[in-house]
């Protein structure tokens, strides 16, 4: 037969009810020694396999864990993505994954499906244009265990794994400032629920700690896409002066900037310094290699995806709340690295 056998197609065939069908198969139940040895001759012949979805509804569970990220192209969540199918495969899931586009319709619609789908837990980076958390709590209250990986919601009390975004911030700042740049500008974004404004507040604390004036005309508010990365470039450039340096919260957006202000004939980093944030795998080619935060993307997936998987077995609601905080390394590579005849002012 072409199609799937099921345990419709054996009872007709044999002209015995399903429920008979399902008994001889299981070795359950009142069923004739002649009728069981043929519904096992035939499911044998025709292939048939049970259907592992329908076995799960029977037992109230599907082995499916809903997974709904920003962005499929974006390597960092591919770490993250990887290191949580890792952790679901050796404990028997498998993962339905969807991408938000950092737009909550098409996060909601995910949800939805995968409410509908009867996901035993869902995994979810939520996206930054987030105003209304009402669609998180009413997961939980489906009975459905979350956990928010990357980005958190800090007026709900949810399971969360996240990297300390401040702390590498704080760090890349002081940095910079330890190596004589002041003019620092920042490109980011600003939406509530994004690391970018995370760092944001890590970039105004270190420049108020350290008494250097807070220029708003050096802080630019972006979707981090490289259009508007580019835009942010040019605009900083027609400012006088000019910044020393550039912090960029995105990688991609980083080497774009970096692009415009060497086609405008500037050394990077002897006129303008560049930093990116994520380590991704092309910033040490480039050139100069861009300084930048390297953020443990892998660990991150299997540590979010243990979480849920002990909260699925344990039963325990997303009311038992744990935050799992991971540390990042600052990489600093030639981008940010003057000559030192170039400091003489």
């Amino acid at each position: 037969m072409s199609k799937r056998t099921s345990l419709k197609d054996i009872a007709k065939e044999l002209n015995i009810s399903v429920s008979t069908v399902s008994r001889a198969l299981r070795n359950v139940g009142e069923v004739s020694e002649e009728t069981r040895r043929k519904v096992k001759e035939l499911a044998e012949s025709w292939k048939y396999k049970p259907d592992p979805l329908a076995l799960g509804l029977l037992k109230n569970k599907t082995g499916y864990i809903g997974v709904i990220l920003p962005d499929p192209v974006n390597h960092y969540f591919s770490t993250v993505l990887h290191g949580m199918n890792i952790v679901a495969q050796e404990n028997g899931y498998h993962l339905l994954i969807s991408y938000s586009y950092d737009q909550s319709v098409n996060e909601q619609k995910a949800i939805d499906d995968f409410v509908w789908a009867r996901a035993e837990g869902l995994m979810i980076c939520p996206a930054i244009d987030t105003i209304d958390i009402r669609k998180y709590q009413q997961i939980g209250g489906n009975g459905i265990p979350l956990v928010f990986v990357e980005r958190d919601i800090p007026e709900m009390d949810v399971p969360a794994v996240i990297t300390d975004n401040y702390k590498s911030m704080q760090s890349l700042m002081e940095f910079l400032i330890g190596c004589g740049y002041r003019r620092i500008a920042l490109i980011t974004n600003l939406e509530y629920y994004s690391v970018g404004r995370i760092c944001y507040q890590a970039y105004t604390d270190v420049l108020k700690k350290k008494r250097i004036a807070l220029r708003k005309e050096l802080i630019i508010h972006g979707n981090m896409s490289i259009s508007t990365s580019v835009e942010a470039a040019r605009h900083l450039l027609q400012l006088t002066p000019i910044p020393d340096a550039v912090v960029v919260t995105d990688d991609c957006s980083a080497m774009a900037v970096m692009k415009v202000f060497q086609e405008e004939g500037l050394s990077v980093p002897d006129d303008i310094a560049v930093t990116g944030f994520n380590d991704e795998p092309f910033t040490s080619y480039i050139s100069p290699p861009l300084t930048t935060v390297s953020r443990p993307g892998y660990l991150m997936g299997m540590k979010a995806m243990e979480l849920l998987i002990e909260t699925i077995k344990k039963s325990k609601s997303t009311t038992d709340c744990e935050k799992i905080i991971l540390e990042s390394d600052l990489v600093i590579r030639n981008s940010t690295i003057r000559s030192p005849e170039r400091w003489t002012r």
